[in-house]
């Protein structure tokens, strides 16, 4: 069993979420209503075993992608989940 779970917050609500992220081809295992407060869009909040590992806050070229990949991996080497495609 993979350590991480994808989770995507939106205000917006979850049918939208769940659209735009296709959109933008990025994976994720649940869209939920947004329940945290957070000072800019989009923030990703890597957390593992309810521990807040890395927080980045702010659009992902294809290298802050890429260093996003390598920082799930770093945490969980047999995380075999993709969220970017």
């Amino acid at each position: 069993m993979d350590d991480f779970q994808f989770v995507a917050m939106f205000k917006e609500g979850m049918a939208e979420g769940q659209q735009y992220l296709r959109t933008q081809g990025v994976n994720v295992d649940q869209v939920l209503p947004q329940s945290l407060v957070v000072d800019g869009t989009p923030t990703l909040l890597l957390v593992r075993y309810r521990k807040i590992e890395d927080v980045l806050v702010g659009y992902l070229d294809e290298s802050g992608e890429g260093a996003v990949s390598n920082r799930i991996k770093s945490l969980c080497p047999n995380c075999s989940t993709t969220v970017f495609e």
